[in-house]
């Protein structure tokens, strides 16, 4: 099977891929997770992601008749962080390291 994703003429998938460019220039959590992708893992990518993301949103919006509910930005922020120091945990102790957080002066 292939790894890639399959070009088809869908006009929901353009019109979400537009949209999930148009929401990575935004000051929002959305716009949070498609610049976090493109980062790690390349344009394209990002807005496959993002898109998904959208229309999984859409769906659950539909399906269930209820209105979107935007995430609060800090909470999105302090969630991505704590992923991300589970992640360098795992990936220290793998090689044989420990992580010892640094106090900062104040």
């Amino acid at each position: 099977m292939s790894r890639r994703t399959r070009k088809v003429v869908n006009r929901a998938a353009m019109i979400l891929g537009l949209a999930a460019v148009a929401v990575g220039r935004t000051d929002t959590w959305l716009g949070l997770f498609y610049r976090r992708i493109k980062a790690r893992k390349g344009g394209p990518k990002a807005v496959t992601a993002t898109a998904r993301k959208l229309g999984c949103s859409i769906y659950h919006m539909l399906k269930y008749q209820v209105e979107f509910v935007a995430l609060d930005m800090d909470k999105y922020v302090a969630q991505a962080e704590a992923h991300r120091l589970g992640y360098l945990t795992r990936e220290a102790k793998k090689l044989g390291y420990q992580l010892i957080e640094i106090e900062q002066a104040a």
